[in-house]
């Protein structure tokens, strides 16, 4: 799993609008942050694997690439265009991380594929869109570092 973090990282690290990026280990859920935003947060999951040998592995992956703002946009119908487009921007980012990961792929798994993207209720001024990809890779125990 944690190729597969390094190569998600390199890759995201091609966009520059982005300012942190980073495992999940709950930033998200405190008042204040500890990230520079727009910020990626990703988590790696392994929800079914199957054995091949009693060291080989089949394994099906979920990512789940949370992209997070410090949202104060604005977005109501008495906005002109151009407010309008500054506030909705942060979908444009959104759409470039998932240009960036959709379809994916390297020697250590299989292309990514989004199953979903479902944005987070939130009583704070953030917003986060979590974007669910799946993956499958093969793991070797007697190959891998342990």
């Amino acid at each position: 799993m944690k190729e597969i973090f390094l190569a998600l990282r390199a890759q995201l690290k091609t966009i520059p609008e982005l300012k942190w990026i980073d495992l999940n280990k709950g930033q998200m859920n405190y008042e204040k942050p500890a990230v520079a935003f727009p910020a990626v947060l990703i988590n790696i999951n392994l929800p079914r694997t199957e054995n091949i040998t009693k060291t080989l592995q089949d394994c099906n992956g979920s990512i789940t690439v949370r992209v997070c703002f410090d949202f104060t946009g604005r977005t109501n119908h008495l906005l002109n265009d151009a407010q309008i487009a500054k506030s909705l921007a942060y979908f444009n980012l959104i759409n470039k991380v998932h240009a960036k990961l959709q379809g994916f792929e390297n020697d250590h798994f299989n292309s990514l594929k989004r199953t979903s993207a479902l944005e987070d209720e939130r009583p704070d001024g953030y917003k986060v869109m979590p974007i669910n990809y799946r993956t499958s890779f093969r793991e070797d125990l007697v190959t891998e570092e342990v």
